[in-house]
């Protein structure tokens, strides 16, 4: 879920000059990868223990089912998916310390 990013033309008062929803793909796609982790001034460091712990959860679970599918994100995997794009691999498929 991303609530920081919304793509501007998908917001009512775009859509009320004509802008539609596969106008912008790049910018529809980030905001369908994206997501908002919460954080604040005072959070405890137990707190943020807590959103790390959760995360790495997610991104494990997220893994081993695209692992299962074949699929990385969504995607068919294969080397030749990343040399054709001119970004990373997704956040969910890099590597984090355990």
């Amino acid at each position: 879920m991303n609530v920081h990013y919304i793509p501007v033309h998908t917001q009512p008062y775009y859509q009320r000059l004509g802008f539609r929803e596969g106008d912008f793909p790049q910018a529809e796609a980030y905001y369908r990868q994206a997501i908002s982790l919460p954080r604040y001034p005072t959070m405890s460091e137990a707190r943020q223990d807590g959103v790390v712990s959760v995360l790495r959860g997610l991104l494990a679970l997220i893994s081993v089912v695209d692992e299962r599918e074949g699929k990385i994100g969504g995607e068919e995997s294969s080397d030749a998916t990343y040399k054709n794009r001119h970004y990373p691999r997704p956040w969910w498929q890099q590597a984090y310390p355990a």
